[in-house]
């Protein structure tokens, strides 16, 4: 097995893993702004411990959003945003200290069983009749809180979003928002928790030049698609992914 010069992956074939799945996660991002984080994570969680992966996706998403804030910062939602970021500065501490206490196979698991029920109510076409109130945008900030303990909670704001059918220059704004506060808070908590290796974050900056030529292609369009049936596309591959980390982690 040969070793690597970046200390968070220890080998070879964990790495190639992870600049492919970085490349195609970073591309699904640019063309079509959806599933990112849940990408990366579901990809190498049969190689790389899903407890390096997370952090190194938080920081990642750091960058990605900076990089798409300056045309989005004028349809954001601010109110909707802070009431969702209220709920998931209360449930992100519990979750990230509940995932470190647990077998890595059992992180595994949770994490990609929680995809493949998002991904299923997604595919299904869910909807709401109104947007929600403040007190559930709360509540389902906490949801997200939990969820990005895993790195991965935009997937349910993703899916509340998309079954209010708002507009998509304010669902793709929020998103953007929503993702960069609450990755930064999320690191905060790791950092401060003492759960962030210097090694992580320096692979995660060594690998930044892989995620924006993904951005960079995906923005440009290359498919003959549109981003609705790029989307539908992506679900079904996380499926997959959840599956073989969920077959993995139980056998």
């Amino acid at each position: 097995m040969i070793h690597t010069a970046l200390p968070a992956v220890s080998d070879s074939v964990s790495l190639a893993v992870l600049v492919m799945a970085l490349l195609v996660a970073s591309f699904v991002r640019g063309f079509s702004g959806f599933g990112f984080s849940a990408l990366v994570i579901s990809a190498t969680a049969l190689f790389i411990s899903p407890l390096v992966t997370i952090p190194m996706v938080m920081v990642w998403e750091l960058f990605a959003s900076l990089g798409q804030a300056r045309k989005a910062i004028v349809n954001i939602d601010k109110k909707r945003v802070i009431t969702l970021l209220a709920g998931a500065a209360i449930a992100m501490p519990v979750s990230i200290t509940f995932l470190h206490s647990l077998n890595i196979d059992v992180v595994r698991a949770i994490i990609a069983g929680f995809v493949l029920v998002m991904c299923l109510l997604l595919l299904a076409g869910w909807a709401l009749k109104t947007k929600v109130g403040t007190t559930s945008t709360f509540v389902a900030g906490m949801v997200s809180g939990f969820a990005n303990g895993a790195a991965v909670g935009g997937l349910p704001i993703g899916l509340l979003m998309s079954a209010e059918n708002i507009k998509p220059e304010i669902f793709r704004a929020n998103m953007i928002a929503y993702l960069f506060a609450l990755d930064f808070i999320g690191l905060s908590i790791w950092l401060i928790k003492g759960l962030l290796p210097w090694e992580v974050v320096q692979t995660a900056i060594v690998l930044l030049p892989f995620l924006m030529l993904g951005v960079w292609l995906g923005g440009r369009h290359f498919f003959a698609t549109s981003p609705a049936s790029f989307k539908r596309f992506v679900i079904i591959l996380l499926m997959g992914l959840s599956v073989l980390s969920l077959g993995k982690s139980l056998f």
